[in-house]
């Protein structure tokens, strides 16, 4: 019978969870770094826009 450890289990899951937080982190900073801006639509609707979309 194999003998899972269950720490190092553990100790794997908190690491890929945090690199999951910080990519998306990172990726979020890299959308907004030329800025962005919300359109709303009549319907009620939203749209977020990034950089050079903001201005059309």
């Amino acid at each position: 019978m194999v003998q899972v450890r269950w720490h190092k289990v553990l100790l794997l899951i908190c690491v890929g969870i945090l690199v999951v937080m910080v990519g998306t982190a990172v990726y979020t900073w890299w959308r907004q770094k030329d800025g962005w801006c919300i359109k709303f639509n009549s319907d009620g609707s939203e749209k977020v826009l990034y950089g050079a979309e903001c201005q059309r």
